[in-house]
């Protein structure tokens, strides 16, 4: 049976990211060759030839080589080389020369995966002749190996094997690191089991006019120590996962991982974080140096089950719900794997928790009482935030989910219990401690949620005083910011809810009504289709209906009272007899009692024919409106800038109020919960 080969090594899928697997197995055969040959001062080097490109290529300065992508691979080895037997191996598809080692026998297909060709030259000692040679070309055709030379070599020869992979495809040449110190220490990390137990030949990496890099000094640099191991069962499957820890580096080495291993070399690497093992530190902090925690882990059941190309395992992410086709999966190994890194770092997580408590401790005290009952009661939720959530900053977003989480379930709860049918309830007695045990559960979640709306109107009235001040150019604010803080502009109860405005500032009746519209023009508020055009282009700043009233009121209607509400700009002192807020008040109630307004259901608005009307006028006040309000017979309440008025042919109670009165009459009526948090 012939083999299609080009089509062969199409077939093969190798993700871009894997731009260096063809270096890796290279140096693995590399490291098998020096392994047979028992040499004992085994060699490897790696030499990197980049894409010419002009100028750039012939600067001296490191930084600017390295801009340059790789365009070809060297790998030279003093190990056995390519005699007739490995030759023979060589040239067979799927060989089974290595599988006492893991090898699939196709590692070398994968050079023409990633580059046009391979050229291979080959020195070796022969038993009787001495040292022979050996040249071919590996290439992507039906006759895969070619321009095929041997013969006897020179004496002075070196003994060494030179594989040259050219011309890397523009696909892997764009995702292959460029960096001299990046390839180096993910050749490192690849190999990394043959380093920690000293089974690595010394390796170089080299580039013409620069310093070699000496990968064993740079993975002395890398590693902290050679490594603490643990081994856990799965099933009757064993696994041993070493441990240990490596110097941090914000870009070439920044996240904990976890290297799978199959037959010494790294198949897959996994990052770890605290979102798996709760409490992991993004750094490990000894004494003044930064570390991150590096581990490995082997088994046979690894070995077995790497897939055909040496990039991946062949076993399914969980087999949950599978019982029929249950099996070792990555789900029951890293769970094993995440514990026992949690006991090997089990100091650093206890300082991480004590740490990352104090903070959230801290933010309660400071930011947010009202979730203290979650700090005394609740240490399991509090030890679940994730660490990078107090990394960032994002301690009340964090206490907000689970506060929203534990007020759901007991409404949950609480719903059961109150619904509970005669029948089911075994005893009054049981049925009262049942009640008794949920309001003690909800009495916290319930304070909170008070806390934070006082602590909301604190903020609300702060804001409000500061928009009264004069601004740095000497000018007062327009009424719009003010208004904006009280009820959102352009807006209704259609579009919003009773905790996104805030007219218990002028109004407590207010913190709930039917419908309230803000900025809106008659012609847009349901029932006044019927008034004239140019009415309905006037537009009260606010326009409320509700069931609430403070007046008695005999009317069948079930809207009792209307209130309409009016800002003037702080300190505007140009009101005349016609354009004053008395006469703009009187307008609207012409609109309102003139316009057979209904609902916006279509039904018919009672609160005109009988109720009473609600006009609130919030301003300054200045001489000359004080003026005004006298000749229209507003009457003073006290001393306090607060001035009434009831119209009788519109059946209206109109009020005028200072900006400073609202805010006086608003902080009063809530001091009393500001002093009960604490809040000055």
């Amino acid at each position: 049976m012939r083999i299609n080969f080009p089509n062969y090594v199409e077939t093969i899928k190798l993700p871009s990211v894997k731009a260096l697997y063809p270096l890796f197995e290279a140096i693995s055969n590399s490291i098998d060759s020096i392994e047979e040959s028992k040499v004992k001062d085994g060699r490897i080097v790696v030499v990197l030839e980049r894409q010419k490109q002009g100028l750039l290529e012939k600067e001296d300065v490191e930084e600017n080589k390295e801009l340059l992508p790789i365009e070809n691979l060297i790998i030279e080895d003093n190990g056995v080389g390519f005699k007739e037997a490995n030759f023979g191996a060589f040239s067979e598809l799927n060989t089974v020369w290595k599988k006492n080692k893991g090898g699939k026998g196709i590692g070398r297909v994968i050079w023409l995966k990633t580059f046009h060709h391979a050229e291979i030259e080959s020195v070796y000692l022969d038993g009787i002749i001495g040292k022979e040679f050996r040249k071919f070309n590996f290439v992507c055709k039906e006759d895969a190996i070619e321009n095929i030379t041997n013969g006897i070599a020179d004496p002075g020869v070196e003994v060494k094997t030179r594989v040259r992979l050219v011309g890397c495809k523009k696909e892997y040449q764009d995702s292959m690191p460029r960096k001299r110190n990046v390839i180096a220490q993910e050749i490192i990390i690849h190999f990394l089991p043959y380093f920690m137990v000293s089974n690595m030949p010394t390796i170089i990496l080299r580039e013409k006019d620069l310093d070699d890099i000496d990968l064993w000094q740079e993975f002395e640099s890398y590693i902290t120590e050679k490594g603490q191991g643990e081994t856990f069962n799965i099933g009757n499957q064993g696994f041993n996962i070493t441990h240990t820890k490596t110097k941090y580096h914000s870009i070439r080495n920044k996240e904990h991982r976890v290297f799978y291993v199959a037959n010494g070399r790294v198949v897959e690497t996994r990052s770890i974080s605290s979102d798996k093992i709760a409490n992991l530190p993004s750094k490990l902090q000894i004494e003044d140096e930064e570390y991150i925690y590096v581990g490995y882990v082997e088994s046979p059941y690894l070995d077995e089950h790497v897939n055909q190309s040496r990039f991946t395992f062949d076993f399914p992410e969980t087999t949950e719900g599978e019982e029929l086709f249950k099996q070792i999966d990555w789900q029951s190994i890293e769970g094993k794997v995440d514990a026992s890194i949690g006991n090997y770092l089990v100091n650093f997580l206890e300082q991480t928790k004590n740490d990352k408590e104090e903070k959230i401790k801290q933010f309660i005290n400071e930011k947010a009482p009202n979730y203290s009952y979650i700090y005394n009661q609740h240490k399991d939720l509090i030890d679940k935030i994730p660490l990078k959530s107090i990394e960032r900053g994002n301690i009340g977003q964090e206490l907000t989910k689970i506060h929203t989480s534990l007020r759901a379930t007991l409404a949950e709860e609480a719903e059961k219990i109150i619904n509970i049918s005669d029948s089911e309830i075994a005893s009054s007695d049981e049925y009262k401690e049942e009640m008794k045990t949920l309001l003690e559960r909800l009495d916290p979640t319930g304070k909170a949620d008070l806390a934070e709306y006082i602590i909301h109107r604190k903020i609300v009235l702060r804001l409000f005083e500061k928009a009264l001040k004069i601004k740095d150019d000497g000018k007062f604010v327009k009424e719009d910011v003010i208004h904006n803080y009280i009820f959102p502009i352009k807006k209704s109860t259609d579009e919003i809810t009773y905790k996104q405005h805030n007219l218990w500032v002028l109004d407590e009746r207010l913190a709930y009504n039917t419908y309230i519209a803000s900025d809106k023009p008659f012609s847009s508020i349901f029932g006044f289709e019927n008034i004239s055009d140019e009415e309905k282009k006037k537009r009260p700043d606010i326009y409320a209906y509700s069931f609430l009233t403070v007046e008695p009121d005999n009317t069948k209607s079930p809207f009792r009272s209307l209130d309409l509400f009016e800002f003037k700009r702080p300190m505007r002192d140009d009101y005349t007899s016609d354009d004053n807020p008395y006469n703009q008040v009187k307008d609207y109630l012409q609109i309102i009692r003139q316009g057979n307004a209904t609902t916006k259901d279509k039904r018919s608005f009672s609160v005109i024919n009988g109720g009473l009307i609600y006009c609130h006028v919030v301003c300054d006040f200045t001489n000359k409106l004080r003026d005004l309000l006298n000749h229209d017979e507003f009457n003073q309440v006290g001393n306090e800038d607060w001035y009434v008025h009831y119209h009788q042919t519109y059946h209206a109670f109109i009020e005028v109020k200072s900006f400073e009165y609202v805010l006086e009459t608003a902080t009063k009526s809530n001091q009393i919960l500001f002093d009960e948090l604490g809040l000055n």
